[in-house]
């Protein structure tokens, strides 16, 4: 992708971000003028640990070129009351692979290229100049730091004479602040930025974003079909499938871990049901079924085992009810991937028995039925499917709501949001997908939800919805998953959509489902092909969007959870 003069007028120049990783957690990232503009900004971004603790060493360097004894600055930095000119002298920015800046001056040409050195903390800098015969000097000013990435330094002294950036976004944030084939090819580029290497473990993860996210068990489980299966990565999918058992505590896959001290955290009633369905999809891309029996298949018996006994870890109260629904949570206990929490008040409390919790319960049940069966223990079998039928029989009769046609989110809770999709979108969906509740539930879905980045949250009209992300950390916080709009979300509808022609004998019903599944690839393939090279970071797909227009990205500049599910829905 190729920016020219035009496009790197300073307000649009600082809008568009960049961004290279190691491979361990480390990365560089800017904007494509090179100014700074968040604090996750820097040329070397390393994990101490990795791919936890990262510090920034290397902010920028900054350029200036003499010729014929007259200084121009190459730089772009913004103040309090000052912006440097070099994108005055930038004619270009492009990145394929790697970020590569062009400016002109005075006929001489200069040419920026920066790398990473894959698996560790170095960054490379080249730089080609093209004279006319003038003489001319390069001077390199680097601006060197040592602090960890979420913090600031804003108390030292440095004898280089030097504006200090402003972090315009963090500033609007209310934080402190100085300092086709074509998509498809742009989409695996992108997704080789998520896979990172745990030395620790001697395995491979998957970190879920940059600039701020390590790797989370629930998100590399949403992401492991797009970012692994569906790219052919089999070798690395096994080492993420281990990363994900290594450290299950009653029956609860970590859903990530520290960045202080490497200690698992368990505050996660979905990840470990999340595992069940990748280990299917495993399954049906590779037919692997001696790797699923000698280093999973106890590790999923024990996960039902401890949901059936129940898990209190972490205040995760776990527990499987006499109408066999799974019930989890309290009200200050955030463990469903709405999981915002601002000191110890929940955003979005979804304590009891959440929809997409059950729907993956009885999926997991179905599948360990078949695994069991596959790997001759047939008395286990029929344990699982005896509970798999009665789970399903309660959700049906307890989960419609017919007022709204759509399902509750959480019994009780009437609101209308996406996560009733899990129960049309698994490999065994809970409601049958040629059933008018079906029908029900994606009409609602559609009318009140689904838009052209994603889907919302939380329906318009409902209490407390908010469609643009702004303001200090409590704002964002309260807004997260009351009505801004998901990227990966996608894949849920995407998948529904699909298991519905499946499952649709009607042929008029058939070829209409058929119809819009096509309309809504087309569609989202024109959305993120444009998304991709013009919006953000380029050749990446961000976290979140506004669900207002322009709709906006918002959130981490790139989410493992959308490249991995637009890439899905596009192949």
């Amino acid at each position: 992708m190729k920016f020219t003069k035009e496009d790197l007028e300073l307000q649009n120049g600082l809008k568009k971000e960049w961004l290279i990783t190691n491979g361990i957690g480390g990365f560089a990232s800017s904007t494509i003028l090179g100014a700074n503009t968040r604090k996750y900004h820097g040329l070397l971004i390393a994990p101490l640990v990795p791919p936890a603790r990262r510090f920034l060493i290397l902010s920028k360097v900054d350029e200036s070129i003499e010729i014929e004894g007259k200084k121009y600055n190459l730089y772009t930095n913004v103040g309090e009351n000052y912006i440097s000119q070099g994108f005055k002298y930038q004619k270009e920015f492009e990145k394929e692979y790697l970020p590569i800046f062009k400016y002109e001056v005075e006929n001489v040409e200069i040419t920026k290229t920066i790398c990473m050195e894959y698996g560790k903390n170095t960054v490379g800098i080249q730089y080609k100049i093209k004279n006319s015969g003038k003489p001319i000097k390069l001077n390199l000013a680097p601006i060197v730091n040592f602090r960890d990435f979420h913090s600031m330094s804003t108390d030292h002294i440095f004898n280089v004479k030097k504006e200090i950036t402003r972090l315009e976004n963090e500033v609007e944030k209310g934080i402190e602040g100085k300092e086709d084939t074509k998509i498809l090819r742009e989409l695996i580029l992108a997704s080789e930025q998520f896979i990172v290497y745990r030395p620790s473990f001697r395995l491979h993860t998957i970190i879920a974003g940059y600039p701020w996210f390590l790797d989370w068990g629930r998100d590399s489980l949403i992401s492991f079909e797009g970012l692994l299966l569906a790219t052919n990565r089999f070798e690395i999918a096994k080492e993420v499938l281990l990363t994900m058992v290594r450290d299950i505590k009653y029956g609860l896959v970590p859903n990530g871990y520290s960045g202080f001290d490497n200690r698992p955290l368990y505050n996660s009633v979905d990840a470990s049901l999340l595992l069940f369905e990748q280990v299917k999809k495993y399954i049906e891309y590779t037919k692997d079924y001696d790797f699923i029996k000698e280093n999973i298949y106890e590790k999923l018996e024990k996960i039902i085992e401890n949901y059936i006994k129940g898990i209190d870890l972490d205040n995760n109260n776990i527990h499987l009810e006499k109408d066999y629904l799974i019930s989890s949570g309290t009200p200050t206990t955030q463990n469903t991937w709405m999981d915002a929490k601002y000191g110890e008040f929940a955003a979005t409390p979804r304590n009891g028995k959440a929809v997409e919790v059950n729907s993956l319960w009885y999926n997991g049940l179905m599948i360990m039925t078949e695994l069991s069966k596959k790997f001759g223990k047939s008395e286990e079998a029929k344990q699982y499917e005896k509970l798999a039928k009665k789970c399903k029989k309660s959700f049906q009769e307890k989960f419609y709501n017919a007022k709204r046609k759509c399902l509750y989110d959480v019994l009780g809770d009437n609101k209308i949001r996406p996560n009733q999709l899990f129960s049309l979108s698994l490999t065994y969906p809970i409601i049958e997908p040629n059933s008018e509740i079906a029908y029900n539930t994606m009409e609602t879905v559609e009318k009140k939800l689904l838009n052209s980045y994603g889907l919302k949250t939380l329906a318009k009209g409902e209490p407390n919805y908010i469609e643009i992300y702004e303001g200090d950390g409590f704002k964002r916080d309260m807004s997260y998953h009351q009505g801004i709009t998901w990227v990966w979300l996608l894949g849920l509808y995407y998948n529904s959509l699909k298991n519905m022609i499946e499952a649709e004998k009607r042929k008029t019903y058939k070829t209409k489902l058929e119809t819009k599944l096509k309309e809504f690839k087309e569609k989202t393939l024109k959305t993120f092909e444009k998304e991709i090279e013009q919006r953000g970071c380029i050749g990446n797909i961000a976290e979140i969007y506004d669900s207002k227009r322009p709709q906006e990205p918002k959130g981490a500049i790139a989410q493992a959870w959308s490249v991995a599910e637009i890439l899905r829905i596009v192949m």
